[in-house]
């Protein structure tokens, strides 16, 4: 039984299946249905659905991309009674960013990529916040920004599990081309 030839870079090449639609859309609406959950609102509690949108962008940026994300934003903020847009404006901030990564970040390693996560979803809370203060809102507090830690820490065992449905065999024939 072969195994994949090394990459440049001495680990082992990793071969994908194409992404399946549904399954994607399956993980965003179930993203969206834990982040409508009571204890979701609370300060640090991950989003979940920004989390799952980052991963998408980042690994298939032409199947999910800003109109799940307006659309996803749209939802949330009809649940949280915000206003219209406010989520949906983080959400295109997270969007534009990992589709502006979505080259560079896989070849950083899982704790690379939670770094970039991280500063990905607090520039995304940060533009949400001006939004509210520009509104006329107050501050809400420095609180406000665990919610973007504790979900950029969830993406070194989210990351994995969303790709392991892509994920194909190690061995393979050297008949084939792939």
């Amino acid at each position: 039984m072969n195994t994949l030839p090394p990459s440049p870079f001495g680990k082992p090449a990793l071969v994908l299946l194409p992404a399946n639609g549904f399954f994607a859309a399956f993980t965003l609406i179930l993203a969206v249905l834990l982040d409508i959950l009571p204890w979701g609102q609370l300060p640090a509690v991950p989003q979940w659905s920004a989390v799952v949108l980052t991963f998408w962008g980042v690994q298939q940026p032409r199947m999910v991309g800003f109109g799940w994300a307006f659309a996803l934003g749209l939802i949330l903020d009809v649940h949280a009674g915000a206003v219209l847009g406010e989520q949906a404006l983080g959400f295109l901030v997270i969007t534009y960013g990992s589709v502006a990564l979505h080259r560079r970040l896989p070849a950083f390693g899982l704790f690379g990529q939670m770094l970039h996560v991280i500063t990905l979803l607090l520039m995304a809370q940060v533009c949400r916040v001006v939004l509210r203060l520009s509104l006329g809102a107050e501050f809400p507090g420095w609180w406000i920004f665990l919610s973007p830690m504790t979900s950029g820490l969830f993406w070194p065992l989210l990351s994995p599990l969303l790709l392991s449905p892509q994920r194909r065999a190690v061995a393979y024939d050297d008949t084939r081309p792939l």
